[in-house]
């Protein structure tokens, strides 16, 4: 549902949900050694990248498993663009209940 994948951007082990942009050179990848979610190990613990409704992935970012990018996230919302297995990023307007 209207989920944009951008040039030369690179998707594997990734549910995205409605309305997310994949921006170009992005690569969202699982590891070899994926770490847990941190919030979430109960729910990301396969090596799986979860992408919230809304959520926009950087130019040339990197994320690895068990990553969630909440719902509404924007490329401000990142500290970096390389995220590390089981890291988070967290929208400003983040609510828990739409994870």
């Amino acid at each position: 549902h209207d989920t944009v994948v951008k040039q030369n951007a690179c998707v594997a082990g990734t549910i995205a949900d409605k309305y997310v942009t994949i921006s170009v050179g992005a690569r969202l990848h699982q590891s070899s050694n994926d770490a847990v979610n941190t919030p979430f190990p109960e729910h990301l613990n396969s090596g799986l990248i979860l992408l919230g409704n809304h959520a926009t992935v950087p130019e040339n970012a990197t994320v690895e498993g068990n990553c969630l990018i909440s719902p509404g996230a924007t490329p401000d919302d990142w500290i970096s663009k390389n995220l590390k297995a089981g890291e988070t990023v967290l929208s400003h307007r983040f609510n828990p209940q739409e994870v």
